[in-house]
């Protein structure tokens, strides 16, 4: 996927990266140091993106209660909301997948997020005799629950699942496995929480310095950068040359919701938050910052490949399914451009944070 353009920039940033790209040999004081980019990455973007998922699912498990209860067209539409909500929520937390998060596992092996589900399998739960306990959902395996199992039964195949179609049984299901989840985002908030002694967020923005995990920053740093950099990975090999290569819809993340574009891009903006240091209407000190102060051109480029990253994305502008057969470019350019993101961080940044971190 790599053109010889995309060769020549990475030789630049490379050399860049060694020279500092100075003009002169005075050294640099740093404005953003290392230690107040993992703190306000702690702060400002992991604690909040690990709040919104935990409470986003919960919300989720709410209305499905209130839909196994109430089974009306309202409840149904209210149901199907608060899943793309926790969806959203989900995904953007995709780009920050190790410790707390990386207990959930990374697409596409993850207790809550696994794709392709087994739909025939699913059935067969369906049509079985089982009460749907926790200890009896906790038992079956990832592919038969999470996410893409309410997903399943919430839409139906054709994504239009009429309220006089549920079955008791796929109530109940629907019910225990969104509880399921949110009793496994829950301890998320408590992990990554500032005001709990010994939580993450202390052992990450304390790298080096008091941190039981982490024996110096780039290791911290390193974690960070290659979480935002799978998730890149994952976005172009996996959700989309999986369907595209084998032409085969079912393989995409979301196919019943149509929203398996959509969940991409929010890996992507997930990626963007953690690069800025942003979230929602916070802003903090992100790895830009610290880029920009020694390598200002090499901090628009990353900038410049995530937006592409979106917009390239926001082309494909029919459901992944029928985009396989009639935007094949939309999707092959997108995959570009997640992949030359992933090379970014990967290689270049990774190799920028081993030299100026501590």
């Amino acid at each position: 996927m790599k053109s010889c353009l995309h060769i020549i920039l990475s030789a630049f940033v490379a050399m860049c990266l060694i020279t500092g790209c100075k003009k002169s040999d005075n050294p640099i004081i740093p404005k953003a140091p290392p230690s107040a980019i993992l703190t306000s990455e702690a702060n400002v973007v992991i604690e909040p993106t690990s709040i919104a998922v935990a409470n986003s699912t919960l919300l989720l498990y709410q209305g499905a209660l209130q839909f196994q209860t109430t089974p009306s067209q309202q409840n149904l539409a209210n149901c199907k909301q608060l899943w793309l909500n926790a969806t959203q929520n989900y995904e953007q937390s995709s780009a920050m997948l190790f410790g707390p998060f990386g207990s959930l596992g990374a697409d596409p092996i993850s207790l809550i997020n696994t794709y392709p589900i087994d739909t025939a399998g699913i059935n067969t739960v369906i049509k079985s005799s089982a009460v749907f306990s926790q200890n009896y959902i906790d038992s079956l395996p990832s592919y038969l629950i999470g996410l893409h199992g309410i997903e399943y039964e919430l839409y139906g195949v054709n994504g239009n699942k009429a309220v006089s179609q549920f079955t008791t049984q796929q109530l109940s299901y629907i019910a225990a496995v969104s509880l399921n989840i949110a009793l496994l985002t829950a301890p998320l908030d408590s992990a990554w929480n500032l005001s709990y002694p010994g939580n993450y967020n202390y052992q990450f923005a304390y790298a080096g310095s008091g941190s039981t995990i982490y024996p110096d920053q780039r290791a911290a740093f390193s974690d960070l950068i290659m979480a935002i950099a799978n998730i890149c990975e994952t976005g172009a090999i996996y959700k989309l040359s999986g369907a595209f290569a084998n032409n085969n819809p079912l393989l995409q993340e979301s196919p019943f919701a149509n929203n398996s574009v959509q969940d991409i891009e929010n890996n992507i903006v997930g990626v963007r938050n953690i690069y800025l240091g942003v979230y929602n209407n916070q802003t903090g000190t992100g790895l830009s910052q610290f880029v920009s102060q020694y390598n200002p051109p090499f901090d628009l480029k990353i900038k410049s490949d995530i937006n592409n990253a979106i917009v390239a994305l926001n082309k494909i502008t029919v459901p992944l399914n029928q985009a396989i057969v009639s935007q094949p470019a939309q999707i092959h350019n997108a995959m570009n451009m997640c992949d030359s993101l992933d090379d970014d961080l990967k290689n270049d940044l990774q190799m920028f944070v081993d030299r100026y971190a501590q």
